[in-house]
């Protein structure tokens, strides 16, 4: 019991540091490039930085579910043992 509370500090600890270090400076850069302009929303040359951050985002939203998954299976499985 107490080495599945390890596995899952340890889990959470990476997704913080996943959050911290890689998405929220990707959700405040899409931030920054959502906000309007004088006349309404334009991307102007910011086209392809908007590109990057959401693409970031989805690299971070997609390394966050295969780690839940996998932590998920990895500590279904120990029982079997």
């Amino acid at each position: 019991m107490s080495e599945q509370l390890i596995d899952w500090a340890q889990v959470s600890v990476g997704y913080l540091l996943l959050l911290g270090v890689y998405c929220l400076p990707a959700f405040a850069a899409l931030a920054w490039m959502w906000r309007r302009s004088k006349y309404g929303v334009d991307w102007g040359p910011r086209q392809k930085l908007l590109t990057i951050g959401l693409t970031a985002v989805a690299i971070c939203v997609l390394v966050v579910l295969f780690g839940y998954v996998y932590s998920s299976w990895h500590t279904g499985m120990e029982w079997m043992d």
